[in-house]
C-alpha cells in the first residue's frame, strides 16, 4: 500500500501584476497519487499565503480536491519585479511534493517634471534673476533612486 499526495499549484489570475493591491489568485489541486484512500482533511502550506482553508476527504486513489488562496501585491513585489512562492499539501501524515509558481510585474519607470517660475517674471533688464521651482514626480509604479 502506497500513501502519496501530489500538488499542482496554478496561477488563476493576476499574472502579470502592475499595482500595489493587485491580487494574485492561486488554485491548489491535491491528488491522491497512491493506491489507498486517504481520509483527510488536507491542508495546503504556502510560504506567502496564510490561512488557506483545509479541504475535506476522503480522497480515493487518483482523486483530486481543490483549495484556493490569494496574495496581495506590495510595493516591494513591484520593485522586485516578480513574486515567487512555494506550496505543499499534507494530510493523514503524508506530505506532497512542493510546487513553485512565479508571477511577474509590469514595471513602469517614469518621472514627470513640472517647472514653475517662482520670481523674476517679468524681467526688465539683462542680469535680472529669474527663479524657477522644479518638481520631479515618480509617476511610475516602482521606487526609483536618485539623484534626479
Amino acid at each position: 500500500q502506497t500513501r502519496t499526495l501530489s500538488l499542482d499549484k496554478q496561477v488563476v489570475s493576476g499574472d502579470p501584476y502592475a499595482a500595489v493591491g493587485d491580487v494574485v489568485a492561486y488554485r491548489y489541486v491535491i491528488t491522491n497519487s497512491g493506491n489507498v484512500t486517504l481520509a483527510g482533511p488536507f491542508s495546503v502550506t504556502d510560504d506567502k499565503i496564510a490561512g488557506i482553508a483545509a479541504v475535506n476527504g476522503p480522497l480515493a486513489p487518483g482523486g483530486s480536491v481543490t483549495a484556493t488562496g490569494s496574495y496581495t501585491i506590495t510595493q516591494t513585489d513591484l520593485n522586485n519585479g516578480s513574486v515567487t512562492n512555494v506550496a505543499s499539501a499534507s494530510g493523514n501524515g503524508v506530505t506532497s511534493n512542493t510546487d513553485t509558481e512565479t508571477v511577474d510585474a509590469t514595471q513602469t519607470r517614469t518621472l514627470s517634471l513640472d517647472k514653475q517660475v517662482v520670481s523674476g517674471d517679468p524681467y526688465a533688464a539683462v542680469g535680472d534673476v529669474v527663479v524657477y521651482n522644479y518638481v520631479i514626480t515618480n509617476s511610475g509604479n516602482v521606487t526609483l533612486a536618485g539623484p534626479f
